[in-house]
């Protein structure tokens, strides 16, 4: 797995994810913080540590209920994020003075088949040869949700995890092909002419020219995974 990734400054305000790749784990996690950035490695640690045993120790994962939705491994990416707001409320939150709260993208690579979940951005695309990009996941911003006649506000996040005792979130899973890839892109409206990039053109110096193009005020953020 390899991520590259540019950002645009623009006229306000946007954090910038943080990275954690584990090949032996075969497991990518993104972490934004929206607040104090100085316990991020420990909520990366502890997905990091909790990762390999939620998959290998199903008395691990009675704490949580089991959805007949799921698959396993649905499940179990479910139940680590679960686990995971639940340490950063307890931890880092619960009768304390600061407030740790963050946008995350996980996701697990189990024999040709990308599992993942998310709270709050990135957006998320799916870059396969021969198709447009397909959109994944695709959580506004409040900014975009509350804008008012094409008027742009400042990034103001729309979901976090850790903020409360309990949390909510879609899991999905997604079978691989040969050179697929991921774009991500945090900001808070995407332009339709990102979708219609055709494949040779899906550079990240060419998404970012499209997004400061369209409005140089606008912060962003983007990702390109080779998985």
């Amino acid at each position: 797995m390899k991520l590259d990734q540019k950002s645009f400054t623009g006229k306000s305000f946007r954090p910038l994810p943080e990275l954690r790749i584990n090949e032996d784990l075969n497991m990518f996690c993104l972490l934004t913080a929206w607040g104090p950035r100085n316990q991020s490695a420990k909520v990366l640690d502890f997905l990091a540590q909790n990762y390999e045993s939620f998959f290998s120790d199903e008395e691990k994962t009675r704490a949580y209920s089991k959805l007949e939705s799921l698959s396993r491994e649905e499940n179990t990416v479910r139940n680590l994020l679960l686990a995971c707001n639940e340490w950063i409320f307890k931890e880092l939150n619960e009768e304390k003075t600061g407030v740790f709260a963050y946008e995350l993208f996980f996701a697990s690579f189990e024999k040709g088949k990308l599992t993942f979940a998310q709270v709050g951005q990135p957006f998320v695309y799916l870059d396969r040869p021969g198709f447009s990009l397909q959109s994944l996941g695709a959580n506004l911003d409040f900014s975009a949700l509350f804008a008012v006649k094409g008027k742009r506000l400042a990034p103001l996040p729309s979901a976090l995890i850790g903020l409360y005792p309990d949390t909510h979130f879609p899991v999905f899973s997604l079978p691989l092909q040969p050179e697929d890839r991921l774009l991500f892109v945090s900001r808070d409206f995407i332009p339709m002419e990102i979708l219609k990039t055709p494949r040779e053109q899906r550079s990240l110096e060419n998404f970012l020219k499209l997004l400061t193009s369209e409005n140089e005020k606008s912060p962003c953020w983007l990702g390109q995974l080779s998985v």
